[in-house]
């Protein structure tokens, strides 16, 4: 399973380049980020629920192999995203938030993390 969610978020990190190099004007760029991220997050929280299944040890190993993807791919694949995301803050700080929070994403695949870190989102997600 670690290794399912790290190649889907290299996966979302590669639509999330795709989009931003579309250079769409901001109003229509908003709308497609938000509905990739929600795309994802709904990925990222069916994963969540199998991993709480998971006992102690077996979700160690799940984040171990998730970390080892992530340290394994070209470090190069956020320069894109990071480039064009800037600008984009200068302009609309709230979609920089959301671009930015793409980086992140695959918090909703651990809900004791999403808890924590975004209990809103966990709230609103029915994650208790």
């Amino acid at each position: 399973m670690g290794k399912a969610i790290g190649e889907d978020f290299i996966k979302s990190t590669k639509e999330l380049e795709e989009l931003l190099l579309k250079d769409l004007p901001l109003d229509e760029l908003r709308p497609a980020i938000k509905d990739l991220k929600e795309k994802y997050i709904k990925i990222f929280v069916a994963y969540g629920k199998q991993k709480e299944k998971l006992d102690a040890a077996e979700r160690v190993k799940c984040d171990q192999v998730l970390w080892d993807v992530f340290t394994g791919a070209d470090p190069k694949r956020l320069d894109v995203i990071n480039s064009k995301a800037s600008p984009i803050g200068q302009e609309d700080w709230d979609l920089y938030q959301i671009i930015a929070s793409m980086n992140i994403i695959t918090q909703y695949s651990d809900f004791e993390l999403l808890k924590k870190q975004s209990p809103e989102e966990a709230e609103r997600l029915g994650i208790k």
